[in-house]
């Protein structure tokens, strides 16, 4: 089968989509050496690393920047000139008529349910685009059960049209860093020696201004700065003003965006991991947090409750006082703590890029053999 996938998102492997995405590529292609693939991407992306690996994958660059309108209008031609027997857009939006079965990933419902939070024009795309391709799928990835029953509630689609894959921690956040890798990053970053940290892009339902009032509360009863770790995305002011109007000053520490080599001396080095977000299609970073050793505290919304399992301490993110809470009291009792490294730590290893790369191949065998009629979307049950 000629299985053409649209990769064109991402740019740099540093989100946790962009994560997502390469990873379950790259273990894709090392399983399946049968079928045949046609990978578009960014001429600018990071997948095209990828480029001479596998001798069955061959890279198809986009040079455009209106990459929705390069979906619906030039793609579907492209597909057919390739001969392509199924294709997979992994973030969001596919052609509305692709003219093949037609697979889609979905992360998470932001747009749709915290439409507030994004600026105008991903509002105006996303807000038309997503709903509309989510109806035309002939099969949905969707990246957590959280994901699965939101779009089931909130788009009325069938159960067995929706797939759940969910993401990783790749191996390497398993193996304990060298301490003097560990004291390389934090001089490189100019980070404390005790931190509390946040990993992730600075945007509004990552809830960092949330974060910042509960490390307020305790600053005084702790030895620890407070760590935010990532890039700038959107309507982040709210997290600088709340830094001057607290007066936090050196305490919190803004590093920025983070290499993804030194990722796991960061996280290795925290005493602490937190993450209060509003809402998560999967919660990458508190995988991978959990996997380097380092209790975690994170919300008891969406995703997280379902990726933490019991291994995390689950925290209203609207309450300011339960996150303060829980962050003195996983710093303080060390019994607590050592319990919720072993915990997290089993947890974090039941979840695998292989597993993610073979339920991927199993929705590919099944939609590969629908015939798409006038009306697309509609699918088998998948078996893997």
């Amino acid at each position: 089968m000629r299985i053409a996938i649209e990769a064109t998102t991402v740019l740099a492997v540093s989100s946790g989509i962009n994560v997502y995405i390469a990873r379950s590529l790259e273990h894709l292609f090392n399983l399946d050496r049968d079928n045949q693939y046609i990978l578009y991407v960014h001429r600018n992306s990071a997948l095209r690393a990828f480029e001479g690996r596998y001798s069955n994958v061959s890279l198809r660059l986009f040079e455009g920047r209106r990459r929705t309108t390069w979906i619906q209008v030039s793609l579907p031609y492209l597909l057919r000139q390739e001969g392509a027997e199924l294709l997979h857009s992994t973030s969001f939006v596919m052609p509305l008529f692709p003219r093949v079965p037609a697979v889609l990933t979905v992360y998470d419902l932001t747009t749709s349910f915290f439409p507030q939070n994004f600026v105008l024009k991903h509002r105006i795309v996303f807000g038309s685009f997503v709903p509309l391709s989510i109806r035309k799928a002939d099969h949905i990835v969707a990246i957590s059960e959280s994901t699965k029953r939101d779009i089931v509630e909130h788009f009325k689609i069938p159960d067995d049209r929706i797939t759940v894959v969910h993401g990783a921690a790749e191996d390497r956040f398993r193996q304990p860093a060298d301490p003097a890798r560990i004291a390389a990053v934090r001089e490189k970053y100019r980070l404390p020696e005790r931190y509390i940290l946040f990993v992730g892009v600075i945007e509004p339902r990552k809830n960092v201004p949330g974060l910042l009032e509960a490390f307020a509360s305790i600053a005084q009863r702790i030895p620890h700065h407070l760590v935010v770790a990532g890039g700038l995305g959107w309507k982040y002011d709210s997290v600088f003003a709340t830094v001057r109007r607290l007066g936090l000053g050196e305490r919190a520490v803004f590093p920025g965006f983070i290499a993804d080599e030194d990722l796991v001396p960061l996280y290795q080095g925290a005493e602490l991991f937190v993450y209060p977000s509003f809402y998560e299609g999967f919660g990458l970073p508190v995988l991978e947090a959990m996997s380097c050793g380092v209790p975690v505290v994170t919300s008891n919304l969406s995703s997280l409750p379902e990726v933490t399992g019991n291994a995390a301490e689950l925290v209203d993110p609207q309450d300011i006082g339960q996150i303060a809470e829980a962050m003195h009291r996983v710093l303080t009792d060390e019994v607590r703590r050592r319990r919720m490294v072993q915990e997290g730590m089993a947890r974090a290893a039941g979840y695998s890029w292989d597993t993610a790369a073979r339920t991927l191949l199993g929705v590919y065998r099944s939609v590969g053999g629908v015939s798409r009629g006038a009306s697309g979307g509609h699918s088998t049950p998948i078996g893997v």
